[in-house]
């Protein structure tokens, strides 16, 4: 399936929201407030604005992620579950496909009109 101009359009709707990083199950800002513009190379335009982490947000992130791993089940869990979360990630992400393939276009300064299919 290829993406329609109001579907790509509807990509870049969020251009003017500050994205956030998603740390210990909550989309959270950085804690020095900053944020950086996500520029297209290839024409200079601003394409989103991000929340630029900074170390603490790190060490934040990093003791999330120690504790997911060692302290919420994740290590103890069945490799059978393990795997069918990870199969359910990558579902999610071959649904949205077409959508990161053109995001990546913006965000390298590529053209979208030599993608004509990212494949399987």
């Amino acid at each position: 399936m290829i993406l329609e101009k109001a579907e790509i359009e509807s990509v870049l709707i969020s251009n003017s929201i500050t994205q956030k990083m998603y740390i210990n199950g909550e989309w959270v800002l950085s804690e020095s407030n900053q944020t950086r513009e996500i520029i297209n190379p290839a024409n200079g335009e601003v394409i989103g604005t991000v929340t630029e982490g900074s170390v603490e947000n790190a060490k934040m992130a990093i003791e999330a992620a120690r504790k997911a791993f060692y302290g919420n089940g994740w290590m103890n869990s069945k490799a059978r579950h393990r795997a069918e979360l990870l199969l359910q990630i990558s579902n999610k992400l071959e649904e949205r496909k077409e959508e990161f393939a053109y995001l990546d276009t913006l965000n390298n300064g590529k053209t979208f009109l030599g993608l004509r299919r990212v494949k399987s």
